[in-house]
């Protein structure tokens, strides 16, 4: 995201803040996931993809779920770019 967006990336943070961990997922992180939003806070970097609503955050370490609200929520805000 470019500079000058606070307004979009707080509320991008906000949702990331209240994402579920996907349990007993085999799930690992891999070239599918393409999309990668960096809101140059240091935490809110998430790596997406298209196919499904699983994302990974800045350690990659843990797979978790989006809600389709906040998938839906943060697509159209890297879409609007």
């Amino acid at each position: 995201m470019a500079r000058g967006e606070n307004k979009e990336q707080n509320e991008i943070v906000a949702h990331m803040k209240n994402f579920e961990t996907v349990s007993n997922s085999d799930i690992k992180f891999d070239e599918s996931f393409n999309i990668k939003i960096d809101c140059n806070n240091d935490i809110g970097i998430m790596y997406l993809r298209s196919q499904d609503k699983i994302c990974y955050l800045k350690n990659k370490d843990k797979a978790y779920q989006l809600s389709k609200e906040d998938y839906d929520f943060i697509i159209n805000k890297v879409e609007e770019e």
